[in-house]
Parts: C-alpha cells; sequence; structure tokens
C-alpha cells in the first residue's frame, strides 16, 4: 500500500510539474478553473458548496466591480463582507476622515487612524482581510467631476452616504448608466433598505422621493444619534443584496423596500412596495438608462436646501458680521448663553450657566428667551451656540428678526474645545 501511495505521489508531481491542469467534473468547458487560482477556491469553499451558487456563482463575484460611496457606518460592514466575499475590484469613495466619534460603529476604522482618510483606512482593513481583492480608493468624495468616472464599468453600486444632496446625485448617475444601486439608510434605532435601477420598471431615489424630504423629516447620525449595531445591520444587508444583484442569486429588494425596527421583536423587519419608476415625470427616468449630462449642471445643493443638509451659505453671509470668535466668547461677560443642540447632546454635556433651548423649540420658548434679555442694557447679548456653528447662525439670525440683540458662537463647540477648552467632549 504504501508503495501503491509513493507511486501515486510520484504520478501527481510529475503532472504538476508537466503543467497539466485539473478540473471539477462538469465544469472544464467553463473554464472557471482558469479564473479562480487554488487557494481562492480554498477560501471560498463554502460559497461554492451552496446550492445554486457554487464556483460560477464565485466566478462573477471576482469578475465584478463595485462602488461603494460613504465608508461610515454602513458602508463599513458592505465593504468588509463583500471583500472577504471576493469580489474582484471595490472602490472605496469618501472625502471625510475618520473621526473618535465614528469608532462606536464604523467597524473598518481603528483608533490610531483618527485623523487619516476613511477610503485610505478602508482600503488597508479589506487588503489586510483579503489581499486577493483588487481595493482603490477616491479621496475626493462622490463629486460632479468625477461622478462618471468612478461609474465606469461599474457592476453594481453603494449608497451609504447620509447626506441628501449626494443621494440624489448619486442615484441620478447610476439611473442615466442604468446601473443598479443598493441604498440603505440608518439612524437612531432603524433602518431602511432597497436596490433602485434593477429593471427598466425599478424606481430610482428620485421617483421615491421627487421633492426632498423638509428639515424635520429627516436626520443624520451627529444629530440624531445612533446605536452601532443598527448601521451595521443595514451595510451586511446592503453587501447581501449586491451579492444576490451580482450573482444572480434569488430575489432582490428592487421595487420594495425592507425596514428595520431595532426594537420590535415580534417583527423587526418589515417589507413595503415602492411605485414603479415614473419615465414621464421623473427627470432623472426618461429614458431608462440613457445619457443624462445634466448630472453634471443640476444645482444639487439648492434642490435640497431646506432638508438635513446645511443650510446654503447665501442665506448666512450677510450675518456673518454679528458672529463671535472664541476668545471674546470666553471674555465679554456681559451675554446669555443658548446652547441650541439637540437635547441628547447638551445633556451630555454644555456650558455652565447656558440655557438648554433645542433649535426645534425656539419659536414656542422666545417668551422664556426674551426673559432672559436685558431691555435696559445695549450691551447685553444672547450668544446661540452649537456643535459647528451651523444650527448656531440660524438660531441667532431668527431672534434678531424677533428684535432681540443676538450673535452665536463661530465654530460651535467643537472650536471652543480646540481653543478654550479641550477637555470639552466631542460629540458629534
Amino acid at each position: 500500500m504504501r508503495e501503491a501511495g509513493q507511486d501515486g505521489a510520484a504520478s501527481q508531481k510529475r503532472k504538476r510539474e508537466d503543467g497539466l491542469k485539473w478540473c471539477s467534473p462538469g465544469q472544464d468547458s467553463l473554464g472557471l478553473n482558469d479564473q479562480l487560482s487554488t487557494h481562492e477556491l480554498e477560501r471560498y469553499a463554502r460559497h461554492m458548496s451552496l446550492p445554486g451558487f457554487g464556483i460560477e456563482g464565485q466566478a462573477k463575484l471576482k469578475n465584478a466591480s463595485v462602488l461603494i460611496v460613504g465608508v461610515g457606518g454602513l458602508g463599513s460592514p458592505a465593504a468588509l463582507y463583500l471583500a472577504a466575499a471576493g469580489v474582484g475590484s471595490i472602490t472605496l469613495c469618501d472625502g471625510d476622515t475618520v473621526e473618535v466619534t465614528n469608532l462606536q460603529r464604523q467597524i473598518i476604522h481603528a483608533e490610531n487612524r483618527v485623523g487619516v482618510a476613511k477610503a485610505q483606512s478602508g482600503f488597508w482593513s479589506c487588503k489586510a482581510l483579503n489581499p486577493c481583492v483588487n481595493v482603490k480608493v477616491e479621496l475626493r468624495g462622490f463629486t460632479k467631476d468625477n461622478a462618471f468616472d468612478l461609474l465606469s464599468n461599474q457592476t453594481v453600486v453603494l449608497d451609504c452616504t447620509d447626506n441628501v444632496p449626494t443621494r440624489y446625485m448619486l442615484s441620478d448617475a447610476c439611473a442615466a448608466l442604468a446601473i443598479p444601486l443598493v441604498s440603505a439608510a440608518a439612524v437612531g434605532l432603524e433602518g431602511q433598505l432597497t436596490v433602485y435601477n434593477l429593471h427598466p420598471d425599478t424606481p430610482c431615489y428620485r421617483c421615491v422621493w421627487p421633492k426632498p424630504p423638509a428639515a424635520g423629516d429627516c436626520t443624520n447620525c451627529a444629530r440624531g444619534g445612533v446605536l452601532g449595531p443598527v448601521p451595521g445591520v443595514m451595510g451586511i444587508l446592503q453587501a447581501l443584496e449586491a451579492v444576490k444583484v451580482i450573482a444572480g442569486l434569488g430575489e432582490t429588494y428592487a421595487g420594495r423596500m425592507l425596514i428595520f425596527d431595532a426594537c420590535s421583536a415580534a417583527r423587526p423587519f418589515t417589507v413595503m412596495k415602492l411605485r414603479e419608476r415614473d419615465t414621464d415625470k421623473c427627470t432623472a427616468c426618461k429614458p431608462f438608462g440613457s445619457a443624462y449630462s445634466d448630472v453634471t449642471q443640476f444645482n444639487y445643493e439648492k434642490f435640497t436646501a431646506g432638508t438635513c443638509a446645511v443650510a446654503p451659505k447665501s442665506k448666512l453671509q450677510d450675518d456673518q458680521l454679528y458672529r463671535m470668535d472664541t476668545h471674546t466668547f470666553s471674555t465679554y461677560q456681559k451675554k446669555t448663553v443658548i446652547d441650541v443642540r439637540p437635547r441628547h447632546l447638551s445633556q451630555t454635556a454644555m456650558l455652565e450657566g447656558a440655557l438648554q433651548i433645542p433649535l426645534s423649540e425656539m419659536e414656542e420658548r422666545f417668551a422664556e428667551i426674551k426673559g432672559h434679555t436685558k431691555k435696559n442694557d445695549e450691551e447685553w447679548v444672547i450668544v446661540c451656540v452649537c456643535s459647528r456653528g451651523n444650527d448656531s447662525q440660524l438660531a441667532a439670525s431668527w431672534l434678531r428678526s424677533k428684535g432681540l440683540n443676538t450673535t452665536d458662537l463661530i465654530g460651535g463647540m467643537e472650536k471652543w474645545k480646540k481653543d478654550c477648552d479641550p477637555t470639552f467632549p466631542r460629540l458629534v
């Protein structure tokens, strides 16, 4: 028996030396073994043992290109799972850098990468997880200037942003090129997911949301908070939908929206049907899959003004003369400070003596605010503060329109932390 084994081993060695190829029964004609190395066949063995997926599905993943826009709470798990799954080419697009407040949910990053570009950090993590995958980075974010270059030759795109203008721009461009777009959102304890542009009758983002949501109807993780595992769940589902789209596996959520409620044990997932593609009214979808040059000309910031996007500078530029820097703020005594941040932020940490009046409550609490002014002292001023100096400008402008002597702190509490008090926690 040992001699026979030795002869068999010698025969296998001669075959390798002669360059002879091996194949699985019935798969030689597909040429799939030439696409996947021995290491890859072993690495993805659990995929290929799945009925209906097999080596054909794995070869489709290897030949696919995926663009992930946003390497944050959604993009982190999505990128890691797609890299682990063996998607041939992954492009990570994000213009932001890693912040310590990201780390409770953005698992692709690490504390020693704070300050590093998110796309670069994601590149390191994906390559460490799977060196076989080709990972590219785009550090400028998704813009009109690079939109169509980034989308060129992509099999599927993942919308992992929390930015309304970018969502519209990305969806419009994908609709123009007929590229499937797996879109998700997560905030607080809830999430949602769908697949746009998969079929000619599948709606795009603009079909479902022809008008941007009002400011009171949307939020983001910085404003509303988020429990870390929630975007994790949604990001993994995005990766799963991308794999299904690429491999042609099962049914996707195209034409439907998945709603996730983390606090519901009886029914954490709900599925609702979406309207069909509106080729008559939707500017991005008439006709489907045609060149849509207007993407590079359309003013997305103006279109989404009044949503959870930052207020346009044109609205605030006239108020710049009324703003206060951190040095003046720290030394000026005749002031009433109003913290206009959302309550969950001001309750965590706020300046001593400040009034806690969120921007959303200012109108109903105007009498209270007015009571803190000094009628006979023209030098007395109300100073509005927020996280980064955006909401405070809106609050100060509104109070001035009501006749109150009001200013706001330039750069908000983030600037205060940098210039005056490094112990103040950075919460957004």
